[in-house]
């Protein structure tokens, strides 16, 4: 099984490629990902990505839904967003202040939605 989604992050360029899969073959073939585990189940990945020639900085969000004996949940989709927009937001020398978080929020926010347009969980 193999599903992805890559998208435009808003305001802050660079991609989103969320990728639902149970095989580590397919996702190698398509991404040149340095995979630090061997099961896949959940991670997010900081790295870049080639489409029609051109390199882009990509935030992958690699999840296995497939996986029947750790499901993902609504909290692991929080977990690996909230990742995520770590990520971009550091390469984009933002600064995360607890005080002043709102851009952090809405990053999930729309983080959170592109996952669920990929995947359906209950």
């Amino acid at each position: 099984m193999y599903k992805e989604l890559i998208e435009t992050f808003p305001l802050y360029r660079g991609k989103l490629c969320v990728i639902n899969t149970n095989s580590n073959g397919l996702l190698l073939r398509k991404h040149d990902l340095e995979l630090k585990d061997k099961e896949l189940y959940a991670s997010t990945i900081d790295g870049c990505i080639k489409i029609n020639n051109s390199n882009y900085y990509c935030t992958y969000i690699i999840l296995n839904t497939n996986n029947s004996f750790t499901p993902i949940t609504h909290g692991v989709i929080a977990h690996e967003a909230f990742h995520a927009s770590n990520f971009l937001l550091s390469r984009r020398g933002v600064i995360i202040d607890r005080d002043n978080d709102e851009a952090q929020a809405y990053l999930i926010d729309w983080i959170t939605d592109q996952i669920h347009r990929l995947i359906k969980i209950k």
